[in-house]
């Protein structure tokens, strides 16, 4: 299977240009192999297809999508949560976030936490303590981030201030799209059909990446250093 397959692939279900396909594509394959990790914003209009275009590696290696994300999400000093879902993920993992708005919609309190933890993230280790925890809890590892939004992300001081440069934002111009070819593109297709055509392309994308990745030894990656030690009663 070659990659110009994916890509036919992924045009017969969305309206998009191979250029922004194969963005996604490198951003995805950096993040496990050495160095800085790759963060990228797919930003664009409703219905430009920036969410679909990450999700086409839902299932692929070391992916962890996420829907929803809370302060308590990446540690935690909760005994069931063995250290919060950083302990549980691959590492090097990527996440994909499909619309980062979530996070902007949080009360300021819960956003700015989560912020403070993206930006200890990226720079590959995380600290925090808690009172039912006998010293901090620590995650030392490489966390790649996939998220689509509007152009609100892009102009939210507050991420950018927090954040700083770690993402890299590309701009879907849904606009430079012919509208009637979108409209006979999404009409030629029922709703199943288009349905049935996104897990095959999912899944098409996840056995390619799977199997170029293992040939090259990228798929053989340590777990993520974590500590961590709860108080028991006695």
């Amino acid at each position: 299977m070659e990659f110009r397959s994916i890509l036919e692939s992924v045009k017969r279900w969305l309206f998009v240009s191979d250029e922004e396909v194969l963005l996604v594509t490198g951003a995805y394959i950096a993040n496990l192999l050495d160095g800085p990790p790759v963060w990228l914003m797919m930003v664009g209009p409703p219905s430009s297809g920036k969410t679909d275009l990450i999700l086409l590696f839902i299932n692929c290696p070391n992916a962890c999508f996420l829907s929803k994300i809370t302060p308590k999400t990446l540690l935690s000093g909760h005994e069931r949560a063995e250290g919060g879902l950083l302990s549980r993920v691959p590492n090097p993992v990527i996440f994909i976030l499909k619309d980062f708005g979530t996070i902007q919609s949080l009360p300021s309190s819960s956003r700015n936490e989560i912020l403070a933890q993206f930006r200890e993230m990226y720079d590959g280790r995380i600290s925090m303590a808690w009172g039912v925890v006998k010293g901090p809890v620590e995650w030392n590892g490489k966390a790649g981030v996939l998220a689509a939004g509007t152009q609100a992300v892009e102009e939210d001081k507050d991420l950018n201030t927090v954040l700083g440069e770690r993402f890299l934002y590309f701009h879907i111009k849904g606009e430079d799209r012919d509208p009637q070819a979108i409209i006979r593109n999404i009409s030629a297709q029922s709703p199943a059909e288009r349905e049935r055509l996104k897990i095959e392309t999912q899944m098409q994308v996840s056995k390619f990446m799977e199997k170029i990745l293992r040939k090259k030894g990228f798929l053989e990656k340590r777990a993520p250093s974590m500590s961590h030690q709860m108080f028991k009663e006695n």
